[in-house]
């Protein structure tokens, strides 16, 4: 499913910066406004599966009239000067489907081994494998 999430650009001397309104600890940083845009929606997706991969939920995105409140508001808190606002769209899977899988037990006992949430972890591992 497609999400567009909206980050502010703020600019601070020579130096940009995208603040996302709905995935927080997100924050993108460079000289380069261009170079800061066209990596955006790949920082987006590693920060959803980073989400997926530690068992957090997923964040809906805002409508952008609430996205643009919540970035304003925090530009105001913090004496930020946002130059605009931008969507950034990107595929994410809100829902999780249970199924049953059969799996080598030395595999198994070595995705224990790694760690407890064996679910997020064979995600990730087909998700890298599908790239």
């Amino acid at each position: 499913m497609k999400q567009t999430y909206y980050a502010a650009i703020e600019k601070d001397g020579n130096n940009y910066a995208l603040l996302f309104a709905d995935l927080d600890g997100l924050i993108m940083s460079s000289d380069n406004l261009d170079d800061l845009m066209d990596k955006s929606s790949d920082a987006v997706k590693e920060h959803i599966a980073a989400l997926n991969f530690e068992g957090k939920d997923v964040p809906k995105a805002s409508r952008i009239e609430d996205a643009s409140a919540k970035l304003n508001a925090q530009a105001k808190e913090d004496d930020l000067t946002l130059l605009g606002l931008i969507g950034v769209i990107t595929d994410v899977s809100l829902k999780k489907v249970r199924i049953n899988v059969t799996i080598d037990e030395n595999l198994l006992t070595q995705i224990r081994a790694k760690t407890s949430n064996r679910s997020a972890f064979i995600e990730k591992a087909v998700a890298d494998a599908l790239r």
